[in-house]
C-alpha cells in the first residue's frame, strides 16, 4: 500500500511536470503572437503614414487639392506606380515612420493590383492602399521582412531564458524530489523488515519464557504464589502482546494478511473479553460494568483480532487510571439504521485536546501518558483504529483531561 502511494505520487507530479511545461509552451507560443500583433500594427500604422506623407509632400500641394488647383503632375496616374518603386522619397518616408515606430529591419517593396488576389477580402499582411498617392484604389503598396521572426524571437529572449530555467530547475528539483523518495521508500522497507525479523524472533523466546513460567507454577504448587515467578509470566505475556501487535499491523499495511470473517454476537464477544482479562481487572481492583441491549444483530468479523482490538482498550482504560478504574461498556442498536455502536467510558487521566488528533498514530504516546510513566509502545489504539477500519466500522474518541475518555466504535451488521 504505502509503495502504491509513492507510485501515485510520482504518476501524479509527471503530470503536474507535463501540464507546466504545455502552460509554458502556450505562454510563449501566446507571447510570440501577441508581439506578433503589434508588431503587424505597427509596420500597417507605418505604411500608411509613409503613404500618407509622400502624398502630403507630392509638389508642396496636399493630394485632395489636385483637382481643384488643376495642376499638372500633381498625381501620379497608374502607369507611374512602377516608377513609385524606384522613387527616393518612398524608401525615406518608409524609413522613417518604421523608425518612428522602432523598426529597424531591412524589407522589400512592391505593389500588386487587388486583381491579382484570389479574395479580394484576405489583404496581404503588409499591404496599404496607395490612394490618395495614386489617382484610383486598385494599388497596393506591400511589404516582406525576411528577418521578421528572427527579430520577434529577439524580443522574447528574456521571456524564453526565464522560462526554459523554470522549467529545467523544476525537472531537477522533480528528479531531486522523486529520487529521495525512492530511496526512502527503499530504507523505509528495510528498518520495517529489520523490525519485523526482530519482532519474530523476540516472539519465540518469549512464548517460551511464558510458558515455561506456567508450567513452574503447575507442577510445583509451592511456587504458585511466588511474587517473582508471577512477574516473569506478566512482564512475558506483555511484550509477547506488544509483539503481536507490532506484527499484525505490519501484516495488514502491506496486505500480507486478510480477516477470518465469521457471524458474531458483538455483545458476547465483549463479555468473553472481559472474562480472559479478569485477572487484570481484580489485580488493579477495577470495576467493569457490560450493558447490552436485547436482540442485537450479528456482525460479521473477525474473532482474533476483534478480541485483540477490544483487549486493547480495556487494557488501556485499566493502565492509564491513577484511581481504581471505573469502565462501563454499553452495546446497544446505533442511532445510524443498520450499524452496531460500542461505547466504553473510562474515568482515567485523560486526553488533552491537543493529543486527541494523534491518538491513533503509530508509535504516538501522547502527553499524560508518556510523562507519568506509563509503559507502552504507542501501538494499541492505532492496531484498533486499522481492525475497525477493515471491519467497515469506525471510531471516535472525547476526552478531557483528569475527566476520562470515551470510545465509540460503529459495525455495519451482517
Amino acid at each position: 500500500m504505502y509503495w502504491n502511494r509513492i507510485k501515485w505520487i510520482m504518476v501524479a507530479s509527471c503530470g503536474a511536470l507535463i501540464v507546466l511545461v504545455w502552460l509554458q509552451f502556450r505562454w510563449l507560443q501566446h507571447s510570440k503572437e501577441l508581439l506578433e500583433e503589434q508588431f503587424d500594427h505597427k509596420v500597417s500604422m507605418a505604411m500608411c503614414s509613409a503613404v500618407e506623407t509622400m502624398a502630403q509632400n507630392q509638389n508642396g500641394i496636399p493630394v485632395d487639392s489636385c483637382a481643384k488647383h488643376q495642376r499638372p503632375n500633381c498625381c501620379r496616374n497608374d502607369s507611374d506606380s512602377r516608377d513609385l518603386l524606384h522613387d527616393p522619397s518612398l524608401e525615406s518616408a518608409l524609413n522613417q515612420a518604421l523608425a518612428f515606430y522602432q523598426i529597424r529591419l531591412p524589407y522589400q517593396v512592391s505593389i500588386i493590383d487587388k486583381d491579382s488576389l484570389a479574395d479580394s477580402t484576405l489583404m496581404p499582411p503588409y499591404a496599404c492602399s496607395l490612394n490618395p498617392l495614386l489617382s484610383d484604389d486598385e494599388q497596393l503598396l506591400n511589404l516582406t521582412f525576411p528577418t521578421k521572426v528572427d527579430f520577434l524571437l529577439k524580443q522574447m529572449r528574456f521571456m524564453l531564458g526565464s522560462s526554459i530555467f523554470i522549467v529545467l530547475a523544476i525537472s531537477l528539483i522533480f528528479l531531486a524530489a522523486n529520487y529521495y523518495l525512492i530511496q526512502q521508500k527503499k530504507l523505509s522497507e528495510r528498518n520495517l523488515d529489520f523490525f519485523n525479523n526482530m519482532a519474530h524472533e523476540f516472539k519465540t523466546p518469549l512464548t517460551n519464557i511464558t510458558l515455561a513460567s506456567r508450567m513452574l507454577g503447575r507442577k510445583q504448587p509451592e511456587l504458585a504464589d511466588n511474587q517473582f515467578l508471577a512477574v516473569i509470566h506478566r512482564e512475558g505475556q506483555h511484550l509477547l502482546q506488544q509483539v503481536d501487535r507490532v506484527l499484525h499491523l505490519a501484516s495488514f499495511d502491506h496486505n500480507q494478511q486478510t480477516l477470518q470473517n465469521e457471524p458474531l454476537h458483538l455483545g458476547a464477544l465483549i463479555k468473553e473479553v472481559v472474562t480472559d482479562m479478569a485477572p487484570s481487572i481484580r489485580e488493579k481492583k477495577a470495576t467493569i460494568s457490560v450493558e447490552l441491549d436485547p436482540d442485537l444483530p450479528l456482525i460479521n468479523g473477525d474473532r482474533l483480532h476483534l478480541s485483540n482490538a477490544f483487549r486493547n482498550l480495556i487494557d488501556n482504560a485499566l493502565k492509564y487510571c491513577t484511581a481504581a478504574p471505573d469502565l462501563q461498556i454499553r452495546v446497544n442498536t446505533s442511532p445510524t439504521p443498520g450499524n452496531i455502536q460500542v461505547v466504553l467510558e473510562d474515568n482515567g487521566i485523560g486526553i488533552s485536546e491537543h493529543d486527541l488528533p494523534h491518538v491513533f498514530e503509530k508509535f504516538q504516546r501522547v502527553g499524560q501518558s508518556a510523562a507519568a510513566g506509563f509503559d507502552g509502545f504507542g501501538l494499541g489504539l492505532a492496531y484498533v483504529k486499522k481492525i475497525v477500519e477493515l471491519h467497515r466500522g469506525a471510531i471516535q474518541v472525547a476526552s478531557q483531561l483528569q475527566q476520562g475518555t470515551r470510545f465509540s466504535l460503529t459495525f455495519p451488521t451482517a
